[in-house]
């Protein structure tokens, strides 16, 4: 990679890099409380107001969507694409529109019970506001531009989801898997956990679960082991899935955009009213069953079909949410067949599928610290590695690449 270092010399850029850090987080995180209460607040709207009508309304939703983004050339614009090509030193900058379209279009998809997660909005929305920020100081070269831009995508991430170790090392691992950036790490971190800190005061709260683990014998090794396997299959296909059925449907409908969204929102929007919205919006409430073992087989099976779809035809939303039930579900289920404890199965599948769902390595390891308690990431750093693996490095995020990857190109290149 190439690009012009830092400047130590620069007081003054410098000075006003660092300054620009700390505002960029408490804006970012400012935004991504007031996104999250959205949310609530819409899920709140369908669950206690005529939920069925709601969710019934998805295709009308789905259109209006579809036509604001065609309308303002929004469905053009590829923001993590950008946001992949700064952290490779290749100057972009994309409209702040973005930010309220992409907002606004995640609360009306969960409003309707759209299966979709939220994290995508709050990665983007950081890396929006840095891309545009840098890219009004004169002095900012592309390597200071990367460093907001990737300090605002860890405050998106840590804003919401209030893990900031996690976020830390998330925004750089899902660029180069199986590579840390150190002149981002501090920064990012610096970031992530003033973020982290402003959405606790503003009232939200970060996912955790009081795990208590004993100890471990070789059958429940052995247990871990094949379900690790499973998870990181899983992982790897929920990533490949999204795009194979926006592929498919695409040639199915010959490139009738509007055709497809309709139609396959009114498919999803009865699956919706016949399951009673169980797999509608985040499924919190399915997370937390997986924990209590009262999941069934099928329901990984129905979150994982059904946020693929959603996606995959267009609505908006995140892929990080959505692959926490996913995991938890299948995990629980898993559990009560290996006759290991239920909770753990489900806090195995939470992160082992988020692992491999993202293609990230440490990130999941501070996840299991931040959500379960860091006495216990000795008991699933093994289960960690083995679906990171058996993902054959494949990613929701079609724009990263892996360390093997460069290297192997690098290797040809003077070869």
């Amino acid at each position: 990679m190439n690009g012009n270092p830092l400047k130590v010399n620069d007081i003054k850029t410098t000075l006003i890099l660092g300054l620009l850090v700390v505002l960029t987080s408490v804006l970012v995180a400012l935004i991504e409380v007031i996104f999250s209460y959205g949310i609530t607040l819409v899920t709140t709207i369908r669950i206690n107001t005529l939920s069925v009508l709601w969710m019934l309304a998805l295709p009308i939703v789905g259109w209006l969507i579809l036509k604001i983004y065609q309308h303002t050339h929004a469905s053009t614009m590829d923001v993590m694409g950008a946001l992949f090509d700064i952290y490779h030193y290749k100057d972009r900058k994309l409209p702040l529109i973005l930010i309220p379209l992409a907002v606004v279009s995640t609360w009306l998809t969960h409003l309707c019970g759209g299966s979709v997660g939220r994290e995508g909005v709050a990665v983007q929305v950081g890396g929006l506001i840095g891309m545009n920020i840098g890219s009004t100081i004169s002095s900012f070269n592309i390597t200071h531009k990367r460093i907001l831009v990737y300090c605002a995508m860890a405050a998106g991430f840590a804003g919401l989801f209030l893990t900031p170790w996690t976020a830390m090392f998330f925004v750089l691992e899902i660029a180069i898997s199986g590579m840390v950036d150190t002149m981002l790490l501090i920064p990012c971190g610096f970031s992530a956990f003033i973020a982290s800190m402003v959405a606790s005061w503003c009232g939200l709260h970060p996912f955790t679960y009081g795990l208590t683990i004993t100890g471990m014998d070789w059958t429940m090794l052995i247990d871990i082991i094949l379900m690790s396997i499973l998870f990181g299959l899983i992982g790897g296909w929920f990533g490949r899935s999204i795009h194979w059925i926006h592929d498919h449907l695409t040639r199915l409908f010959h490139g009738h955009t509007t055709k497809m969204m309709v139609i396959m929102a009114c498919v999803i929007a009865i699956i919706m009213v016949l399951t009673n919205g169980r797999y509608a919006g985040l499924s919190t409430d399915l997370e937390h069953a997986a924990f209590r073992g009262e999941v069934y087989w099928f329901d990984f099976l129905f979150k994982f079909g059904l946020t693929s779809l959603c996606l995959g035809i267009g609505l908006k939303g995140g892929e990080v949410a959505p692959l926490f039930v996913i995991g938890s579900t299948l995990g629980a289920f898993l559990a009560s067949l290996l006759n290991i404890p239920v909770e753990f199965g489900a806090a195995l599948g939470y992160i082992c599928v988020f692992a491999s769902g993202t293609n990230t390595l440490i990130a999941p390891m501070f996840l299991v610290g931040e959500s379960f308690g860091f006495a216990n990431v000795p008991f699933f750093a093994f289960g960690v590695i083995i679906a990171y693996a058996f993902n054959f490095n494949h990613s929701i995020y079609t724009h990263q690449t892996s360390i093997n990857r460069l290297l192997d190109e690098r290797e040809k290149k003077d070869g």
